[in-house]
């Protein structure tokens, strides 16, 4: 709607007795729609230099020296809108506000008592005082900021042309210093003879050329002048009276100290300087090499936690894993830092410490939700990617670190954060998948295996049958990969004497654990390839410093004819009047102007092209060039050059695959050729610094898991040699069983036994313990390879029940209880309890009747001794706190007489169950059982007294 008011005063409805001390208020119009209301004011002759105008919220002012117009706005407009504005005209002022929400007024004023209006006039005028102090405030910020970059340009020219100057000043030093010191001859330093007479040469040639005074005659002489030779000033005799004065030495007037005028601000202008603190530090190292590849050579700090973490990289890269971890340990004391612990988890992984990888893992993911957690007030931001990164690493670690403790299901469960992250990019999650997929067959087929165990246990006919079925079935679900089914199952040909199918499955078994993971030092990060998209032609931008004002790109020109003889041009061309001539005939071709349809069509058509370029995807971005191709037909598609740019980056891009791909199966093929050349025997020696040649450390729990299962496939080996009469074979894989263990009695005895058939007159034959049932531990292996499940969920230290029965049915001859349990005696003193457990678990099933209850009550007693060692062994270390207590009772009622001894097993039983209630939060249980150790040990020191 269009309203007018001649007058502002009659529009105001105000009385004129009040408005006789104001300036006349100007006559305008006004109109609105639903965003924007105008006013049009009638100011004749009016300048812009003599208004002023206040647009504010809910007021507006225009003033002028002898007129005034004002109004208080019924709603609220947009000050900072660009469309609010104030153009000056020669008769007129157009004032156009923008109205913050869209709608009809009807009416421009606002109603209600003048002290309300006038202090929501003030509150609106003193809000666009603040905007322009701080408008003012960013004008004065950008003048400085580009004072400072001119100030840094200027430094950086000066600076270029310092070094440039100084470079030629060395040059021609060296330039003539070198040509004075070839006149000297280097051994005694004299003057050369050469040298000597082209100097005289040249005085000559100048004596020659002078030419005396014209007022002088020159005596002509027929005779020529001889040059005679050079006479030193001072003979020898002259010289022989004087002596070589030396002054004396003067007395020492302590240190001179010499000040310089210290240069404010170098290689900055005199003019520039100022007080101001130079831009760049003075001493920054000079190189022509780029910033990206210059580097940071920082000072050697140990103070420095980016120093500590950088040579904790360092040392990772060599291999020196405990070096990196105490790296890492040191720069973490000084600060926190998600990825500093993401490496120290690393080294914790390689070491064996795999409840330290864990614990680090898990700080770095909670510094890693810390920083990504948003402000109270402060909208949810997108994660960082390097943090996903990050993130997405770290939960394989987890994953590994679990899988390699017995635990599946706490591994898939860390695999799947990983792959739910946005940290891998798609080769990373096509590998972190398929180790998924070889984790949760792996965990399939160990049922499957537990179900061959039992069978096996049983011993008979059939049931070992059945055991080869289903060891058969475990073996295909993980693609013969698991070295411990087909180990199991080599035993199971064994007691069948299947003896060929023994060695068979031996030597397979040997194969998947070459297979296994070791460490290989940590490849340094290369420099990213960026294969960033390019920026496609756009014909319908043209950049502002090469559009010219009013004119259009043309072709050609043509003078004569008429419109229907002019030469043919591209479809993009066209023929007009060229008015710039003369010629009434004179053509010109320019380009045709795109209509708004067809130039939205291709503005729409390059997006749509460009957004497949930024996909990276070869096959998304040759689809969209055909749509492209397509659409150019009827001329509203991307340029041909735009295509062609499209067509390269595509191109790139499958080159760039083809060779990660060449590079992948180059590593690949290096990883099955190292597999296949490795030998077992060497690189499970342990060294003399205590680290296995594979990479890992002798005391790894992988490591020594390896270590076991390879001896015990060696000693089934054997014995299948043995029976097969290849005794030359079973010889060597003993030697091999003891060069890894050289204290297995068990390949002692063996060795002895076959030295003894091969050698048959020889006399003296040394005799060996009998063999003891070699203690293992469960074996477990990470994504790096093969999924190899664990026997048993009891961890990397814990036995396995399938092997305890393996030693059982062998059939080899074992040594009796005593030598047991003294070689688990010796397991305990050197802190190995889970072999000490084993072989303590193995007597407790073979032996039938014991040679005295104190030998049982100490076999109870140190089963529960070595499971309280143990983690996670809380529920079998009170069951075997309660058999030894059982055990004392019947004891007791049969009328045993040593009390005192019944005693002190009974108390420590009782305060090993306590500690077990305790961790278990179990307070009453705890509670009772410490008041009985107390009662027990005051019995002990009374019978101890009466003794």
């Amino acid at each position: 709607p269009l309203c007018s008011s001649p007058c502002g005063a009659t529009a105001s409805g105000e009385g004129s007795s009040s408005r006789k001390t104001m300036p006349p208020q100007i006559p305008f119009d006004w109109r609105e729609d639903e965003t924007s209301l105008i006013f049009v004011l009638s100011t004749p002759g009016v300048k812009a230099k003599n208004l002023s105008v206040a647009i504010c919220d809910v007021y507006v002012k225009v003033n002028l020296p002898l007129a005034l117009f004002e109004v208080d706005l019924l709603h609220e407009i947009d000050p900072e809108h660009p469309k609010t504005r104030c153009r000056v005209s020669p008769n007129k002022v157009t004032v156009t506000l923008q109205k913050r929400v869209p709608q009809i007024w009807d009416e421009f004023r606002a109603a209600g008592a003048k002290a309300d209006l006038r202090v929501r006039r003030q509150a609106a005028l003193d809000a666009l005082e603040q905007r322009e102090a701080e408008r003012l405030q960013k004008r004065k910020d950008f003048k400085e900021e580009m004072l400072k970059q001119g100030e840094h340009a200027q430094w950086r020219l000066d600076s270029q042309n310092r070094e440039t100057i100084e470079k030629w000043e060395q040059e021609e030093k060296e330039k003539w210093e070198e040509e004075v010191y070839r006149s000297f001859d280097s051994a005694t330093g004299d003057l050369l003879e050469s040298e000597r007479r082209d100097d005289l040469d040249a005085l000559d040639v100048v004596s020659s050329e002078v030419q005396p005074p014209l007022d002088q005659e020159v005596e002509e002489t027929s005779e020529p002048q001889v040059v005679k030779p050079e006479e030193p000033i001072w003979s020898e005799e002259d010289l022989a009276d004087t002596e070589e004065y030396v002054p004396d030495v003067r007395d020492n007037p302590g240190k001179i100290g010499l000040r310089f005028t210290e240069r404010p601000r170098p290689g900055v202008p005199v003019r520039d300087r100022g007080r101001k603190p130079a831009p760049f530090p003075k001493e920054a190292p000079k190189t022509e090499l780029p910033p990206m590849l210059a580097g940071d050579e920082r000072e050697e700090d140990e103070n420095d936690p980016v120093w500590l973490k950088d040579k904790g990289d360092q040392l990772m890269v060599r291999g020196d894993y405990t070096g990196a971890y105490n790296a890492y340990t040191e720069a973490l004391k000084l600060a926190s830092n998600a990825r500093c612990f993401a490496n120290r988890a690393l080294t914790s992984l390689y070491l064996g410490n795999f409840e330290q990888c864990l614990e680090d893992c898990n700080r770095s993911i909670q510094i890693l939700d810390f920083r990504n957690k948003p402000r109270n007030g402060e909208l949810h931001h997108s994660a960082d990617p390097e943090d996903e990164k990050v993130r997405a690493r770290v939960e394989i670690r987890m994953g590994v670190a679990f899988l390699w403790l017995g635990a599946f299901k706490k591994a898939e469960a860390h695999f799947e954060k990983a792959l739910g992250t946005e940290g891998l990019d798609a080769e990373e999650i096509k590998q972190v998948r398929q180790d998924l997929e070889r984790v949760q067959s792996a965990y399939r087929a160990l049922k499957v295996k537990d179900q061959a165990d039992q069978s096996l246990r049983q011993g008979d006919e059939e049931a070992v049958e059945k055991a080869l079925e289903l060891y058969g079935q475990a073996d295909h679900t993980t693609k013969q990969e698991c070295a411990v089914v087909m180990a199991n199952r080599c035993l199971a040909h064994l007691q069948t004497s299947q003896l060929q199918q023994c060695l068979e499955d031996a030597s397979m078994a040997l194969m998947a654990l070459k297979r296994w993971p070791v460490a290989r030092a940590v490849k340094a990060p290369k420099r990213p390839t960026r294969l960033d998209p390019p920026y496609l032609d756009d014909p319908t931008f043209v950049h502002p410093d090469k559009q010219n004002q009013g004119e259009r790109e043309w072709l050609m020109k043509h003078n004569g004819g008429n419109a229907k003889e002019l030469p043919g041009l591209p479809d993009e061309y066209e023929w007009i009047k060229d008015v710039a001539e003369k010629n009434e005939n004179a053509w010109i071709a320019v380009k045709k102007r795109m209509s708004k349809v067809t130039f939205d069509a291709i503005k729409r058509a390059t997006a749509e092209l460009q957004d497949a370029l930024y996909t990276r995807q070869p096959e998304v971005i040759r689809q969209q060039m055909e749509v492209a191709k397509d659409q150019n037909k009827v001329g509203e598609g991307p340029s041909s050059k735009a295509i062609l740019q499209a067509e390269d980056y595509a191109k790139k891009l499958e080159d760039y695959a083809k060779e990660q791909e060449a590079q992948r199966e180059h590593e690949e093929e290096e990883l099955q050729k190292e597999a296949t050349e490795v030998d077992l025997k060497e690189a499970l020696v342990p060294s003399r610094a205590g680290r296995s040649q594979a990479g890992f450390a002798s005391s790894h729990p992988l490591q020594r898991s390896r270590k076991r299962l390879f001896v015990k496939i060696l000693l089934r080996r054997a014995r299948a040699y043995e029976l097969l009469g290849q005794r030359d074979e079973s010889m060597e894989d003993l030697r091999a069983v003891l060069k890894v263990e050289p204290e297995n009695r068990e390949a002692q005895q063996r060795c002895a036994m076959l030295q003894q058939q091969l050698n048959p007159l020889q006399e003296d034959v040394t005799e060996t313990d009998p063999a003891l049932p070699t203690p293992e531990q469960p074996e477990t292996v990470g994504p790096e390879g093969p999924p190899e499940e664990r026997l048993t969920g009891q961890g990397p230290a814990g036995p396995s029940e399938m092997e305890q029965d393996e030693d059982e049915d062998e059939g080899v001859d074992h040594a009796s209880t005593s030598q047991l349990i003294s070689s688990a005696a010796e397991y305990i003193q050197r802190g190995d309890y889970a072999s000490a457990l084993q072989i303590y678990s193995y007597a407790r099933r073979t032996c039938r009747s014991w040679e005295s209850p104190v030998v049982e009550l100490k076999v109870l007693s140190n089963t529960s001794l070595c499971l309280q060692n143990l983690r996670g062994r809380l529920p079998e270390l009170v069951q075997a706190c309660n058999d030894t207590l059982r055990r004392i009772r019947e004891i007791r009622e049969d009328g045993w007489e040593d009390e005192l001894f019944l005693l002190r097993i009974e108390a420590a039983c009782l305060s090993r169950r306590g500690s077990a209630f305790e961790q278990q939060r179990k307070k009453e249980e705890s509670a009772e059982d410490a008041l009985r150790v107390k009662e027990l040990l005051g019995r002990i020191a009374e019978v101890e007294s009466v003794s």
